[in-house]
């Protein structure tokens, strides 16, 4: 036996696994696939994504894994996420389908909410913008109305700055009347397994919807909200109730003053750095 130090054979450090593909379905209104899980923009208003660098690292390990819808709101963190998310994003702008929302239902407020969200998101346009959580009436008869948001939205489009336009909705009746316009490309409701079989909720609009040809996209599909009434075992043919509605209907009529609506038409929903 040689007197000479063995050497130790190096271990083979294994590569990791492969990355899981996420899958994708086609929406053919729009000719494009997009990933079955989308990214919420809205996850970026807690105190963690307050260092830049986490929320860059967050969403690149998203868009690096499939995950490249992304979905977002100035009503969310009133105008924090989109904040964050803009600079997050932007190395990435050409790799992702970005959809962007306003709660307002008049033509004035949609179109400052608009241009607000792209200046927070660095982008000069949105894949998808969507009218956000469609639940009353009132809603449908003012979006649609001379001097309403969709007159706004199909204004954007035409000039390039919006592709695609949307609605999400937690009320099917109203849900469905907007899907009779033939206006919207997409919509975005609420479809999980308990409430589809419990209380039949969405049942009509996916019939509707896929009739029209439009993009269904699904949220709170592991039922985050609630669904159920006082007794908590039957679900309200056709609702979908969402945990902030009434948040965002006292929002709403705080400014319907005048005073109010005033400042918030100079700064809808924005963080004050974004929308000077």
């Amino acid at each position: 036996m040689s007197d000479e130090p063995q050497t130790k054979k190096a271990k083979t450090v294994e590569e990791p696994a492969a990355l899981p593909v996420i899958p994708r379905r086609r929406i053919e209104r729009l000719g494009i696939d997009v990933p079955v899980l989308g990214f919420p923009g809205i996850a970026l208003c807690t105190d963690r994504f307050a260092d830049p660098a986490e929320a860059a690292n967050l969403v690149t390990s998203a868009v690096e894994r499939g995950a490249t819808y992304f979905d977002v709101a100035p009503l969310y963190g009133d105008g924090l996420a989109q904040a964050r998310l803009g600079p997050a994003l932007a190395p990435h702008r050409d790799k992702v389908f970005l959809a962007c929302k306003t709660i307002f239902r008049d033509g004035e407020g949609a179109e400052k909410d608009l241009d607000c969200s792209l200046k927070a998101c660095l982008t000069t346009y949105f894949d998808l913008y969507q009218l956000h959580s469609i639940t009353t009436k009132e809603d449908v008869d003012t979006a649609l109305g001379e001097g309403g948001a969709l007159e706004v939205l199909k204004k954007a489009k035409a000039e390039g700055k919006i592709k695609a336009i949307g609605f999400s909705a937690h009320d099917e009746d109203q849900a469905l009347r907007l899907i009779e316009t033939g206006e919207f490309d997409t919509v975005l409701f609420p479809i999980n397994f308990l409430a589809w079989t419990t209380g039949g909720v969405g049942e009509r609009l996916v019939k509707e919807a896929t009739k029209a040809g439009m993009g269904i996209l699904g949220i709170k599909s592991m039922a985050r909200c609630r669904i159920t009434s006082e007794d908590g075992v039957e679900v309200p043919q056709g609702k979908m109730k969402h945990m902030p509605e009434d948040m965002q209907k006292e929002r709403l009529k705080m400014y319907a003053n005048p005073k109010v609506r005033g400042q918030v038409l100079r700064k809808p929903f924005c963080v004050s750095h974004v929308c000077p």
